[in-house]
């Protein structure tokens, strides 16, 4: 099959016409739009899909946790109790990714199974950056997550308000003359 490509890059008046192949057996002269792919070609796409699957999760949850919202995360079993819980420092935002047994989470995300790790990190709003982070090994049985919300307003423990930088503390005596 062969298909006319209309180019008008070279001026309004001029109009210059190719020939694009777009499919079977080579014609010589004529440009392909797409070639075979080579057996390394496709070897490298299964390996890079190999390496890259497992690392995606679809159990997957986020908390942000801001000064007028200061947010606490709590992993529970109804049968135990709190397993795990985080109060969010302001200003951060907890990533929580849960692990179950003998499942390729791309594919499936059996709510059947259990999950028995649990793999976490606190991220900077403003930066991005990873401030704290850890691996959990939980007891395999059914849990669920519960978010409170922590008395607002919660500031940052670097925050000073704006006209605050020369204030005395409360605790600071200032003697006069």
């Amino acid at each position: 099959m062969v298909g006319i490509l209309a180019d008008s890059a070279y001026s309004p008046g001029m109009r210059a016409e190719r020939e694009l192949q777009i499919g079977g057996p080579a014609v010589p002269g004529l440009r392909t739009l797409h070639k075979d792919p080579t057996p390394m070609k496709l070897l490298y796409l299964i390996a890079m899909a190999g390496l890259l699957l497992p690392a995606c999760s679809v159990d997957k949850h986020s908390y942000t946790s801001t000064p007028f919202r200061p947010t606490s995360v709590d992993l529970v079993a109804p049968q135990a109790g709190v397993v795990w819980t985080m109060d969010i420092p302001v200003n951060h935002t907890l990533k929580i990714d849960l692990d179950r047994p003998g499942d390729i989470e791309v594919f499936s995300n059996d709510p059947e199974k259990s999950p028995t790790r649990m793999h976490w990190k606190l991220v900077a709003l403003n930066t991005g950056a990873r401030t704290d982070s850890g691996n959990e090994v939980l007891p395999g049985i059914p849990l669920y997550i519960k978010m409170r919300f922590r008395p607002a307003p919660e500031w940052p423990a670097d925050f000073v308000p704006p006209g605050q930088d020369d204030a005395p503390t409360a605790i600071e005596v200032i003697e006069t003359p």
